[in-house]
């Protein structure tokens, strides 16, 4: 998989990463492929993009990364969670409708 060069200037997240001392450097330049995709958020109104949250073990500790739009990292904090927030949509007719917004988006490239 190809690396990319994540974003981290926004405020929200070098206060977070400040306060936890998170491993900055293991984190750059991201390769997906050494990372778990935990979640996948989009707005419900268009089902389009809101963010990914990814996952790895770093030295021993869980990390999770929430990134944004335009490969912006929004924050970063340990924790060996499967999962955030409490519902998770794995079909029906909201999964359906993302689909289907992100087959047209793919059509339109």
């Amino acid at each position: 998989m190809q690396e990319t060069e994540l974003k981290l200037h926004a405020d929200h997240f070098q206060q977070r990463a400040d306060e936890r001392d998170a491993p900055i450097e293991k984190m750059q330049p991201f390769q997906p492929g050494d990372w778990q995709l935990r979640t996948a958020e989009v707005r419900t109104d268009t089902g389009k993009f809101v963010s990914t949250g990814w996952y790895q073990d770093i030295d021993g500790q869980g990390w999770w990364i929430v990134i944004g739009l335009h490969d912006t990292v929004v924050t970063v904090f340990p924790s060996d969670k499967q999962g955030l927030g409490d519902e998770i949509v794995r079909g029906g007719m909201l999964y359906a409708f993302v689909q289907s917004v992100n087959r047209k988006l793919l059509q339109e490239k």
